[in-house]
């Protein structure tokens, strides 16, 4: 009975004091403060694991409802009134002098924000400084040992974050070798403690993706870096099951695979937080269409002399000119899909191509047999590939580091940009939520500075809308667990294993491609039944 009654006083006695801080006046803002929205205080908003799947929203046009507020009230005494919405649009807005040094003295009032050619009025502003060192006196970098640490730390405004892509399918196997030096020596010398790396291929699932602040492991990796263009022996299993396709064919999945993997990389790093993230695009560029003596209906197969020497002919016919110029705008329509995806996910494309300084696409490696293409064919592909890579990177607030003759210049270009960076916001003028593409345009009063910032965005429709005003519930953890548990999985049958893949078809149709193969019986001591027939085929 005492104990009773001494937990109830405790309670009382609690619950005054909570009362008693609640009813004390709000301290108003210092003068002269950076202002500061919501959505930036990386630790205490972002850290939470259950907040990363806003990622998308967050960045490109905030979507949810924890966007940047209002922070007018720190000139007056007044706390900052938080504002957010799906109309809430936020800009990464890089400003340099003539020196490429970055300028970090504006205010709110030297910018001006217009959306569709209309002025906006800026409502968060944040001038954002990192240098990827440790605060002088306080504890050690941490490391990241799993998936929350992970998420902790990412969203710490102090924290720059870089992914390595590293695109096998479109860089040759010299060159793979070569750009290892310059990536490893960025990694040693510009990146600092605190700065989370990882590195990405075009088969690896995104969820294995782990960012780190062992350099020294990422590095190790890139020296194993293997490049295969042009080459296309099959290395797994997928790749056997398109090995025959033609070498058109076979360069349009790959062409696919890593723009899905693009996408993918950036709504995942998306998902950790809405700040400026960095993407290394190591690649050669996307190739539209092979010259004619390179194609081949077997890819598989070796080149035939005769017939890469009859095909060679039409090289720089009008015809086969036009069929270019289509493929390539197919290539860009497609590009506009990952660029899109990186925009909502302020992530920055930086593509690295590492033939450098390159006078030709094309070498004796890549046609052993056979007319090697004209001087003409040569300069349109190259000048194609170049082309994409500027366009990723210029439609994502990035910068292509492309046709240089030294790399590293771009890399610390990519860094100094990651590190001094203003973030504005506002609220969009549009009426309703159309779905279309809203250009956005920042100038700076000042002369004499060069100003990049994302081109716009592309607005939800009423049905993004009503999805993320009405969320579906998901299934309790327990209930997927029973159900599992009563439902075994396909594989289970131990008949076949199975992969889907999907890439864009004719007439605007999606085309499904299904792969399996047949597994071997198993005994009865595993579960199988034993003797069985063998699986068919389809």
């Amino acid at each position: 009975m005492l104990r009773l009654r001494l937990s109830a006083a405790f309670l009382v006695c609690f619950a005054v004091v909570q009362i008693g801080t609640a009813q004390q006046p709000a301290t108003p803002a210092p003068q002269g403060q950076t202002r500061q929205g919501q959505g930036n205080q990386g630790q205490s908003n972002q850290g939470q694991s259950g907040q990363g799947q806003s990622g998308q929203s967050q960045n490109g046009q905030g979507q949810n409802g924890q966007q940047q507020g209002d922070e007018n009230g720190q000139q007056g005494g007044k706390p900052p009134a938080f504002r957010g919405g799906v109309d809430f649009v936020r800009v990464d807005v890089i400003v340099s002098d003539k020196k490429a040094q970055p300028v970090t003295n504006l205010t709110e009032n030297d910018f001006e924000v217009l959306e569709d050619g209309k002025p906006v009025k800026i409502e968060q502003f944040k001038l954002i400084k990192v240098d990827g060192n440790p605060v002088p006196g306080g504890p050690p970098p941490k490391q990241i040992r799993n998936r929350n640490d992970e998420e902790l730390e990412a969203a710490r405004d102090d924290v720059r974050i870089f992914v390595f892509f590293m695109d096998d399918y479109h860089v040759r196997k010299a060159n793979s070798m070569s750009v290892r030096t310059p990536l490893i020596r960025f990694i040693q010398q510009q990146l600092r403690p605190t700065d989370m790396i990882g590195i990405m291929y075009p088969l690896m699932p995104v969820s294995d993706l782990q960012l780190t602040r062992d350099h020294e492991k990422i590095a190790n990796a890139i020296n194993t870096f293997d490049g295969r263009k042009f080459d296309y022996t099959p290395r797994n299993i997928v790749e056997q099951n398109y090995a025959r396709y033609s070498t058109d064919q076979v360069e349009r999945i790959r062409n696919d695979v890593v723009m899905g993997a693009l996408q993918g990389l950036a709504t995942r790093l998306g998902s950790l937080r809405e700040g400026r993230k960095n993407i290394v695009f190591v690649s050669e560029g996307f190739t539209a269409m092979l010259p004619p003596q390179m194609r081949r209906m077997d890819a598989s197969a070796p080149a035939n002399p005769i017939e890469s020497a009859a095909a060679a002919r039409v090289q720089d016919s009008g015809r086969e000119i036009t069929n270019e110029w289509f493929g390539q705008m197919d290539v860009y329509s497609r590009l506009r899909d990952v660029y899109d995806i990186a925009n909502k996910n302020n992530a920055a494309v930086y593509s690295l191509d590492p033939r450098g300084l390159a006078p030709f696409e094309y070498g004796f490696d890549d046609i052993p047999f056979g007319p090697p293409p004209t001087f003409a064919t040569d300069r349109r592909a190259l000048q194609a590939t170049q082309d994409t890579l500027r366009v990723l990177s210029e439609e994502s607030d990035g910068r292509a580091i492309v046709n240089r003759n030294t790399l590293e210049q771009g890399l610390a270009d990519m860094v100094r940009d990651s590190s001094f960076y203003y973030l504005l916001g506002y609220t969009s003028t549009k009426t309703g939520n159309d779905g279309k593409f809203h250009p956005i345009t920042v100038k700076v009063k000042r002369s004499g500075v060069d100003v990049r910032a994302r081109k716009g965005y592309w607005a939800l429709t009423a049905a993004d809308v009503e999805k993320i005003n009405n969320p579906v519930s998901e299934v309790a953890k327990p209930v997927q667990t029973a159900l599992a548990s009563i439902a075994p999985s396909v594989q289970s049958g131990k008949y076949v294993r199975t992969w889907i893949g999907t890439e864009r078809g004719e007439n605007g149709k999606t085309r499904v491609t299904l792969i399996w193969e047949p597994l071997p019986p198993q005994g009865p001591s595993l579960g199988g039944g034993g003797r069985r027939e063998q699986a068919g085929g389809v």
